[in-house]
């Protein structure tokens, strides 16, 4: 809706500039709401993008397996924001038999479609998108690097470790603090040293899960005071220092 009213907003700017606004030339109405299958699949093959659009989204609502072969045409469509509601509708009708095509899409050549499909993937159970998750890792958008991050700690992906301790310096404080406790949850000793320096992140709740996790890959308890005084953190950051020093490497 939000595109109509776009359009809609610029034909009137455009009409007023010309001088036109009294005169009858008025903006074609928009075509009726999709209420069948039926109508759905005809108005997949409208040049109206945005009619497209409803139609994917009315047929992902449906939640029928009979949408699927019709769905799965629309990962090819010109419009990346169609096949991007497309790997969504399909993951919407949660039947098997959507996995082949949102595998298809896992090479698509824009990052958000094959991120979506690796994500609907997984939702389904299937961990092919296992690689696009880890590329997203390291995207240029907030919330593929926070979803990838909790759903490759969720599969326990052991190619996702470089790139979640990478995280423990992401521009997001939530993110930072997500990437501590999935390291922790692996027991990962190769994070450690960057766990060591996240003790001493500006946000508290960051340097408390990187605490916590250092306790579940070390196995000690050296107490940290997290949100106190940082002279304090300080002399209990080196007695972990120490601690790792005195470790055998991975």
């Amino acid at each position: 809706m939000a595109r109509h009213r776009s359009r809609n907003f610029k034909w009137a700017v455009l009409l007023s500039v010309a001088g036109l606004a009294g005169c009858s030339l008025i903006s074609p109405a928009p075509p009726p709401p999709i209420t069948t299958i039926e109508e759905a699949e005809i108005a997949l093959t409208a040049d109206d993008e945005d009619r497209r659009l409803e139609a994917v989204n009315f047929l992902g609502d449906s939640g029928s397996p009979a949408a699927i072969p019709v769905l799965a045409e629309r990962l090819k469509d010109d419009s990346v924001l169609v096949r991007i509601e497309t790997t969504l509708a399909l993951n919407n009708i949660k039947d098997p038999r959507t996995i082949e095509p949102l595998r298809r899409a896992l090479d698509d050549p824009e990052e958000p479609v094959r991120f979506s499909a690796a994500s609907a993937l997984y939702e389904l159970g299937d961990y092919s998108g296992e690689k696009v998750l880890i590329e997203g890792l390291s995207s240029q958008y907030e919330d593929f690097r926070f979803q990838a991050l909790w759903f490759l700690g969720s599969m326990r992906s052991r190619g996702a470790v470089p790139g979640i301790v990478a995280l423990l310096n992401d521009p997001q404080p939530m993110t930072r603090s997500t990437a501590a406790y999935v390291l922790g949850l692996y027991r990962e000793k190769s994070a450690v040293e960057a766990l060591l320096r996240a003790m001493n992140d500006p946000e508290p709740y960051v340097r408390k899960d990187s605490w916590e996790a250092l306790k579940l890959i070390s196995g000690q308890d050296f107490p940290f005071h997290w949100g106190g005084d940082p002279l304090i953190r300080r002399r209990e950051i080196r007695a972990w220092e120490q601690w790792w020093e005195d470790e055998d490497k991975p």
